[in-house]
């Protein structure tokens, strides 16, 4: 079965899978109850029966850290779909490129001045306790950066930067080595998309043939720290989404539907059996949107579901947004006393997440709405030999 795109799948009649705003918003809520959760701790982990096991499934939630596999997975779908759209427009690949950074960056740049603002400005008033405490995730402090860490985390090449020299790694913001990764899988994806766009689906999966085995004989020889931060460490993860994407909207047999279906079942067995927690989380998620894609009208018909669709249309700003407000209204709280574990649990965690996802709600209507449509200086036009299926994923 060939991966290229000159024997196309018949389109669906509406191949936009609804449902990922759903799974994009309970990915972005589950990342924000895992900040939040840091008010819990193992410690908190005692008594006997019931009460013991109560805790340890609380605790055991909220450090489950689920929500980013699952936007790796997201991505991977989202970005070959937009790829493919981009092909059957005529688009150039150098939009793709472009679009991504500017839909990345700028919306970036300004939640990285405002962590700037929010740690200097408690220091300023001698609070800096609200951000450094044993029952949240510290922030740091803008002196703690040298320059060169500076411009990693400028440029979103912070966790890779310290392979060719100078200052260890520092990621100023805590959650954004994400976005350092998802960088490296926009350009190499451009890459492939600039490369071969005749053959777009057999040269990323050559891509990722050649990654996830680079990855393996790293960790065979004991070279794998020689990989940290780069993109073969976590390309398998983000190469679940492309595989999820093939497989719903481009195989053309059922054969070869059911080799995607074993090859996730596979990685998520070898990951299982080795540890690799995030990776069993990636590759059980990229089954779960397989399984769950005939029930796709079904889940987006759901009203009760209309606001994690809410929060995943507006993922990213409170992905950008939320951890300050976690961190300080976490410790704020336990400041003034809510202390008890079942206090932290049933106030702090809801009440600070709630403020969280709202602020990243005003992020996303004030900041990122600025940077969502790529500024056109001129034309750019782009004529592949073939056009690809239909599609109409967001992107």
């Amino acid at each position: 079965m060939s991966l290229d795109m000159e024997t196309p799948r018949p389109p669906r009649s509406n191949p936009r899978y609804k449902a990922l705003d759903v799974f994009r918003g309970l990915a972005c809520v589950m990342v924000v109850l895992h900040h939040t959760g840091f008010v819990v701790l193992e410690s908190d982990v005692i008594g006997t029966g019931m009460e013991h096991g109560l805790r340890r499934a609380v605790v055991s939630f909220l450090h489950m850290a689920i929500g980013t596999p699952m936007f790796f997975v997201i991505s991977g779908y989202c970005v070959l779909a937009r790829m493919d759209v981009l092909r059957k427009r005529g688009e150039s690949p150098w939009n793709f490129l472009g679009k991504r950074l500017w839909r990345t960056f700028p919306p970036y740049w300004v939640a990285l001045l405002g962590f700037v603002i929010v740690v200097v400005g408690l220091n300023r008033l001698g609070l800096d306790r609200l951000y450094r405490g044993v029952h949240a995730l510290e922030l740091y402090e803008p002196t703690t950066l040298d320059l060169w860490q500076w411009m990693g985390n400028i440029t979103l090449t912070e966790t890779w930067r310290p392979r060719v020299g100078f200052a260890g790694e520092m990621v100023f913001m805590r959650i954004s080595w994400t976005l350092c990764f998802l960088e490296q899988f926009y350009i190499v994806c451009f890459l492939a998309l600039l490369i071969a766009p005749r053959r777009l689906y057999g040269a990323l999966a050559a891509l990722s043939a050649a990654a996830i085995g680079l990855h393996v004989v790293a960790w065979d020889v004991g070279a794998s720290s020689r990989l940290a931060g780069t993109f073969p460490v976590l390309w398998h993860e983000f190469a679940v989404g492309l595989a999820v994407y093939w497989r719903l909207e481009a195989a053309t047999s059922q054969r070869a539907r059911r080799c995607v279906d074993a090859a996730i079942l596979a990685l998520l067995a070898v990951a299982y059996w080795r540890d690799l927690d995030s990776t069993v989380k990636a590759a059980a998620f990229g089954l779960i949107l397989i399984g769950l894609r005939p029930y796709d009208d079904w889940i987006d018909a759901r009203r009760f579901l209309e606001p994690l669709k809410a929060c995943g249309r507006r993922c990213y700003s409170i992905y950008l947004a939320h951890l300050p407000v976690c961190v300080i209204g976490s410790l704020g709280l336990y400041e003034l006393s809510l202390q008890g574990f079942w206090v932290r649990v049933l106030v702090t965690v809801p009440v600070v997440s709630a403020a969280a996802i709202g602020v990243g709600w005003l992020f996303h209507r004030w900041v990122e709405l600025q940077f969502v449509d790529l500024p056109r200086l001129r034309p750019a036009t782009w004529r592949p030999a073939s056009a690809s299926p239909q599609l109409a994923a967001s992107s």
